[in-house]
């Protein structure tokens, strides 16, 4: 079913009578109390599938109000929809977890097997040195892969030669003893 776009003029008499501020938090609060009646499906899928989609939306309002009030430089339309199929991806910020050396558990997707060894990074979270922050799943060229950002904590190392004092000038032209 294909959905038709608005036009301009209809996009600015819906903006002037939206009643809900365009943030990602008070659209989530307006898909939460309505995802039972226009998303009944909805449950068949993460709750992080929702929120980059939401973030996005309420950045490109946000973006088109402040244009429209003159607090963005430049023209900017009402939003549209994303072309279907392009970067498909999907970031889960919670319930991520490293079970061995080679399988990641992901929410309502389950455990996954990594190609690389992921033994240091467990390491590193079972002696509380770790945190992960997120992972991302994302296809490319036809394969999903899942990228893992990882806070670790690492002591400063100490110099070798802590009395020694270097100096470089950064005019020097030829090295010495070279022509």
């Amino acid at each position: 079913m294909r959905r038709k776009l608005l036009s301009d003029e209809d996009a600015k008499a819906l903006a002037n009578t939206v009643s809900v501020p365009w943030t990602m938090f008070a659209l989530r609060k307006v898909w939460n109390t309505t995802k039972n009646e226009v998303a009944p499906w909805w449950g068949e899928n993460s709750k992080f599938a929702y929120e980059p989609g939401l973030t996005a939306l309420g950045d490109a309002l946000a973006n088109f109000s402040k244009a429209r009030s003159g607090g963005r430089a430049g023209q900017m339309g009402f939003p549209r929809f994303k072309k279907a199929g392009s970067n498909r991806s999907c970031r889960f910020w919670a319930d991520v977890s490293v079970i061995d050396s080679r399988h990641i558990r992901l929410p309502r997707i389950g455990i996954v097997r990594s190609k690389e060894t992921t033994t240091s990074l467990l390491h590193h979270l079972d002696d509380g040195t770790a945190r992960i922050l997120n992972a991302t799943i994302s296809e490319e060229a036809g394969r999903w892969f899942c990228s893992i950002c990882v806070e670790i904590e690492r002591e400063d190392s100490t110099a070798s030669f802590p009395a020694a004092i270097v100096g470089v000038d950064l005019g020097v032209k030829f090295l010495a003893g070279s022509k």
